[in-house]
């Protein structure tokens, strides 16, 4: 480091009596020394709090054994029997072992990434991060008083699961009038990939909802350096709550300001610039293949000249109205195509489905991966469970990560992702299938391999070919349903940008000029040019 400042500290003291403050160090580092506080549980808290959200506390510690030594050496000093707390596993003795150490960080709220480094008879070097979801009310802060404001910090390493737990019951506090939501690295700016954080994308799409929702409430997401520290989140959050600016999802990197617009996306129309192509020698899988949209793309690999394709469904069933297409696809000569039932969020159903295929002599490894998989359980965010969350989050997101773990997708040729509009604007009543949606688009930013398609609704196949009073509503909100032959093209675009160019692409016809009216405004600026023609759109962070 440039600068180093040595001072006298005790970590039985609170941040506020020692005057380092809360939340203000990255990585807090004690070699022998914790075991000698009367305390644990207080010099842990303490440490805690000294910690940003994620920071690293490094222990070297002696450790319980049985070396006579230690208490020949240091048992005749007072600090040795100092220890006074209630800690059930110091009643007799100064040491804890390895286990105890652990359990007890676990206790205090240091309990993410715990792992003993190396061990030798009689110490141990350990290592945790501090993981507490924090929704702070701030006691202290006049900001938060008077301003009847809260904020949910998320930390890096969280599950999708608990990100959005968290966040539901945060949303949920009705008497709140300012709400922040501060995540780490979940949005892509420039195109960085890097850090991308899938699970905390999550909350933007339970935010889209939430505020088509509830007009009356302020809400904003704030997306964060992973290293910034406590103190400059919290200036940052009292200047947006002063600005009071429109936009309900702000973005910093590097000292800069970045706010969304909309606006027609970049990818090349130009398909003989192709940078992919379809393989005739390997297998490719798609999740929620027996559906319309899923029977749709396997044609469209045929037509591209695959020879292999497994459709995997729950069901194992093709729906009535797509049984032409597969029917198609049955009499194409020299195509190997086959329906395996499987669950995707079930990693079980998924290692067999893996086992399947690779016994099967009949079929080469697989190369690439559509997944189409999804399930609804609408309802207002007020009234929504994480029992409801699940049933949407299951299919798409741990579906995907099963995927991931077991056919090992970073060396597939390419990951396709069938997303939806509602990530994008969010839907009312569909905050879980926004929010799952949204980790497929992040995962996109986050995997160089993989492209994400948000898909409006289409035309002729799925939840509207036979639902006319849907067809009705989109149309009177202006947006109007795709036709397949719309839908194939998106496909293709996609593919064959995967490997560059927007890596998230927006597939729906919109009349602008009607959406102007609606109060998703509040999510997104628009660029001048943007049309009902301008398919696909994407959202990008511009400087502010």
């Amino acid at each position: 480091s440039e600068e180093e400042e040595l001072e006298i500290c005790s970590f039985s003291s609170s941040p506020d009596e020692i005057e380092f403050g809360k939340g203000q160090f990255d990585i807090i580092i004690a070699t022998n020394v914790i075991h000698a506080t009367p305390n644990l549980n207080v010099t842990l808290s303490n440490i805690r709090d000294l910690l940003v959200p994620g920071g690293i506390f490094m222990l070297n510690e002696l450790i319980n054994s049985s070396m006579a030594f230690m208490d020949m050496t240091f048992g005749t000093t007072d600090q040795w029997w100092s220890f006074k707390d209630e800690c059930k596993y110091r009643t007799e003795y100064p040491l804890l072992s390895i286990d105890e150490w652990f359990t007890i960080f676990k206790d205090i709220g240091l309990d993410f990434d715990i792992k003993c480094l190396c061990s030798v008879p009689g110490q141990a070097a350990m290592l945790v991060r501090r993981n507490q979801v924090i929704i702070d009310d701030v006691v202290n802060s006049d900001f938060a008083i008077n301003n009847n404001n809260d904020i949910l910090y998320l930390t890096q390493g969280m599950n999708y699961d608990t990100v959005c737990e968290e966040t539901l019951e945060f949303l949920q506090k009705e008497e709140i009038l300012n709400k922040f939501i501060i995540t780490r690295e979940a949005q892509s700016i420039h195109g960085e990939t890097n850090n991308i954080d899938p699970h905390q994308a999550c909350v933007f799409g339970m935010v889209r909802s939430f505020v088509l929702e509830n007009p009356d409430q302020s809400v904003k997401c704030i997306d964060v350096p992973q290293n910034m520290n406590q103190k400059n989140i919290d200036t940052i959050v009292q200047q947006e709550d002063q600005a009071r600016s429109e936009s309900i999802e702000i973005v910093y990197r590097n000292g800069q300001r970045y706010e969304p617009i909309l606006c027609h996306s970049s990818v090349s129309n130009d398909l003989s610039e192709k940078r992919s192509e379809i393989k005739n020698d390997g297998t490719y899988l798609i999740t929620g293949g027996t559906g319309g949209i899923g029977l749709i793309t396997a044609k469209w690999l045929v037509l591209q000249g695959a020879k292999y394709i497994i459709l995997s469904s729950r069901s194992g069933k093709v729906s009535q109205s797509s049984k032409d297409t597969y029917e198609w696809l049955l009499q194409q000569q020299d195509c190997n195509i086959q329906i395996i039932t499987c669950d995707v969020s079930n990693l079980k159903s998924v290692d067999n489905l893996y086992d399947t295929i690779i016994n099967d002599k009949n079929f080469p490894p697989v190369i690439g991966l559509i997944h189409s998989t999804g399930v609804l359980s609408d309802g207002l965010i007020k009234n929504q469970t994480m029992e409801k969350y699940t049933k949407v989050l299951d299919p798409k997101v741990k579906g995907l990560i099963n995927l991931d773990n077991v056919f090992n997708t970073k060396q597939m040729d390419f990951v396709m992702l069938y997303s939806s509009v509602a990530s994008l604007f969010g839907s009312q009543g569909q905050s879980n299938h926004s929010c799952a949606n949204s980790f497929l688009d992040a995962w996109s930013h986050h995997r160089p391999n993989s492209t994400t398609i948000q898909w409006g609704t289409w035309l002729e196949v799925g939840y509207a070919a036979d639902n006319i009073r849907g067809l009705k509503t989109g149309y009177e909100l202006g947006v109007k349903p795709i036709p397949n032959d719309m839908g194939i093209e998106m496909i293709d675009l996609s593919f064959h940008n995967a490997l560059g160019g927007d890596k998230v692409l927006g597939c729906v016809q919109v009349d602008w000029n009607r959406q102007n009216n609606r109060n998703f405004t509040r999510l997104y600026s628009y660029d001048n040019n943007i049309t009902t023609e301008s398919i696909p759109i994407t959202n990008e962070f511009v400087q502010s």
